[in-house]
């Protein structure tokens, strides 16, 4: 009996990506988005502060560099650092220096993070295409 109940378990772990559900656990769900749109939404939620907004845009795993945090996080952990980055440095605005599209197609955006209490940071948003959606796969402050 328990040797079926294992057999049973196991086939269905073995077969679950083929029962039609293959979406990844923390996917996001894609969106068809424009570039710029994104871009801006992105560049809004970093001067707003709102972690919540800009991890909308995360992908399942994302690489942070910020000043007290480095390496790659989920989804959830990647907001709740970012809630502590913009509590420790409230944003006052960020300015796109440079964007451009890298050979892979991965686009990157280069700009200044400036802070309320006159900090800057130079930042560092690289976002990949993912089903049609571009996601934030590495956030860089420094």
């Amino acid at each position: 009996m328990m040797l079926k109940r294992n057999l049973l378990i196991f086939l269905l772990l073995w077969f679950y990506p083929f029962l039609g559900n293959t979406q990844e656990i923390g996917q996001v769900e894609p969106r068809n988005d424009d570039v710029e749109e994104v871009v801006s939404s992105i560049v809004a939620a970093i001067e707003d502060g709102s972690s919540r907004r800009i991890a909308h845009h995360f992908g399942s795993n994302v690489d942070l560099y910020l000043p007290r945090v480095e390496g790659t996080f989920s989804r959830s952990q990647s907001e709740i650092i970012f809630k502590d980055f913009f509590a420790h440095c409230k944003p006052k605005s960020f300015f796109i220096s440079y964007q451009g599209t890298s050979m892979d197609g991965a686009l990157f955006v280069i700009g200044i993070l400036s802070t309320e209490e006159g900090d800057s940071y130079r930042g560092y948003l690289l976002l990949k295409n993912v089903a049609g959606s571009h996601v934030l796969q590495r956030v860089r402050f420094e």
